[in-house]
């Protein structure tokens, strides 16, 4: 199973690197002039690029599939209803009534329930499996660190 990631990680990263900006550049245009195909390799490689943060890459992937599906392409359905049925945890940003931002979890497929309630004041995606998560506690800043399951890995007073 190991040598299977293996292969894929490196089947992706030499996909990749065969894209430069001028073929991405190349695809956006196509996409904004509806072509599905266009939008369905965008897609792809959003999904899957590694310089942006997981939430980054399922937003920016949803829509290039949610296009090209409504350009009646079915393997962009089919695309954008695998994206959907994976379950992320991603943070989502509240503000209270005194203007303080804090940070709870939710879903990618279900944003309106909190998995985590906002209780922090800074996250920091540090892998796709991974976040660390900030909370102030009388001044006296500590991290947790959090993972998709969602379990704390570093617990610290978190109220799920």
């Amino acid at each position: 199973m190991k040598k299977i990631q293996i292969l894929t990680l490196l089947f992706l990263a030499l996909f990749f690197s065969a894209f430069d900006y001028k073929s991405i550049d190349s695809l956006k245009k196509s996409c904004e002039n509806n072509n599905s195909s266009a939008c369905v390799s965008l897609g792809i490689i959003y999904e899957y690029e590694l310089a942006d943060t997981l939430q980054l890459r399922f937003e920016k992937a949803k829509t290039m599939y949610q296009k090209a599906c409504d350009l009646k392409d079915r393997q962009a359905c089919k695309y954008l209803k695998s994206l959907l049925e994976k379950r992320y945890l991603f943070a989502r940003e509240v503000v209270d009534k005194h203007g303080f931002v804090y940070y709870g979890f939710v879903y990618s497929n279900d944003d309106k329930n909190f998995i985590i309630k906002p209780q922090f004041i800074d996250v920091m995606y540090l892998s796709d499996e991974i976040i660390a998560a900030r909370f102030d506690e009388k001044n006296d800043y500590k991290w947790g660190l959090i993972n998709q399951k969602p379990r704390c890995l570093s617990r610290h007073n978190l109220t799920m």
